[in-house]
């Protein structure tokens, strides 16, 4: 499968997390955090997807279940 240019995606066993355009996307819905470089929780949703768009530019850790990700809002 071809994934369109400038998706990035992290792959830990058969969970997928990708992150396009400031949006989290998954294969499914779960429950999905953001933290701050802090380690604060700014966000959770239970979604298959959510927007980041809102957040200030930084960088953030998603999580998800056990699998983990830094992302770039810019």
């Amino acid at each position: 499968t071809t994934e369109p240019a400038g998706v990035e995606e992290t792959v830990v066993g058969k969970d997928k997390i990708f992150f396009f355009n400031n949006t989290v996307s998954l294969n499914e819905e779960a429950q999905i955090e953001v933290y701050n470089v802090a380690g604060v929780l700014v966000e959770s949703a239970f979604a298959s997807k959510l927007s980041l768009e809102d957040m200030g530019k930084g960088i953030y850790i998603v999580k998800v279940g056990n699998n983990t990700r830094k992302v770039t809002v810019k």
